[in-house]
């Protein structure tokens, strides 16, 4: 949905994936406020505001300021971890402000290069993070990589395709990525052994 845009897949869609998400959330995991709150802003930043998120600049720039706004939240809440957000969000600013002087409009492959060389470079220190975050959660909090593909999609929204079609195909891809994703959570936790009779529960 980041890369294709709100324009491409529909908001009434992606509104209904948000409330089907949220419910199975709190179906399998039970009741949240705070992701019950976080659905609620998603569901109102679905529909607003309109337009711009339609071009490339618009996605872009969104993506930049909504890290750099988490990363700043992050430093006055947890100053050891805002460097995984405030780095990749400066290095993304970067290349925007890099891109702009070689040509605002994204339509020569010059301007293109920055952020290829930062989604290379900043990409490759990313995967290697959440590789440690996977081994360190396991299947059972997956979620936590949503950090992670929120920053790869920051680094790589300018390189998304801008022929309708190539959108299309990008946004069918990302929604069957999602269902395979689904599936796989649900078919560990239906995988999952019983806890042995013998066994000792620590609260």
């Amino acid at each position: 949905m980041l890369l294709a845009g709100r324009a491409w897949i529909g908001r009434r869609l992606i509104a209904g994936v948000l409330i089907v998400a949220g419910v199975l959330a709190a179906i399998l995991g039970g009741f949240d406020p705070v992701g019950a709150g976080a659905l609620v802003v998603a569901l109102a930043l679905t529909f607003w505001p309109r337009g711009e998120d339609e071009g490339h600049w618009g996605g872009w720039l969104g993506l930049i300021g909504l890290v750099l706004l988490a990363g700043a939240l992050a430093q006055a809440a947890a100053p050891e971890a805002a460097h995984l957000l405030i780095w990749p969000g400066l290095a993304a600013a970067l290349a925007a402000a890099a891109s702009a002087l070689i040509g605002a409009r994204l339509t020569r492959r010059a301007a293109l290069a920055p952020p290829v060389v930062a989604a290379v470079l900043v990409g490759g220190w990313l995967l290697g993070y959440g590789h440690g975050i996977f081994l360190g959660v396991g299947m059972d909090l997956p979620g936590a990589l949503g950090l992670i593909a929120l920053l790869l999609a920051m680094l790589a929204r300018p390189l998304a395709p801008a022929a309708p079609s190539a959108r299309g195909t990008l946004a069918a891809a990302a929604g069957a990525v999602l269902l395979l994703g689904c599936g796989l959570s649900l078919a560990g936790r239906a995988a999952e052994p019983p806890p042995a009779a013998d066994a000792v529960v620590v609260p």
